[in-house]
C-alpha cells in the first residue's frame, strides 16, 4: 500500500471517480470497523498521522536501535556488499 500511495506524500489521498470501491461488497462488521477508524482518525493530516505512529513504541525502538550504533554492517570492513537484517522490535503487551 505504501508504494502505492507514496507519491502522495503528505497530501491527501484522492480516489478517481473510477476506482472500483463499493461499501455494497463490504460486509457489516468490517464497515463498523472502518467506520470506528475514520471518526478517529479521519481528520487529522497525513503528517499528523505519521507523527503519531511513529512516537508507538516500535518505532521508537527501531530509531534507538539504528541510533545507537549497533545496526553494525557485517563484512563491510572487508570489502564486501553489507547486508543489514531487518529488525522487529519486540512490543510488551
Amino acid at each position: 500500500m505504501y508504494h502505492e500511495y507514496k507519491s502522495c506524500g503528505s497530501s491527501s489521498i484522492v480516489l478517481p471517480d473510477t476506482d472500483p470501491f463499493s461499501w455494497d461488497e463490504v460486509d457489516p462488521d468490517t464497515a463498523e470497523l472502518l467506520s470506528k477508524v475514520w471518526n478517529t482518525y479521519g481528520g487529522f493530516s497525513a503528517g499528523h498521522l505519521r507523527n503519531m505512529t511513529h512516537e508507538e513504541t516500535p518505532w521508537r525502538a527501531a530509531d534507538e536501535f539504528v541510533h545507537s550504533g549497533e545496526l553494525a554492517l557485517a563484512g563491510a570492513s572487508e570489502g564486501r556488499q553489507a547486508r543489514v537484517q531487518p529488525f522487529i522490535p519486540t512490543v510488551e503487551r
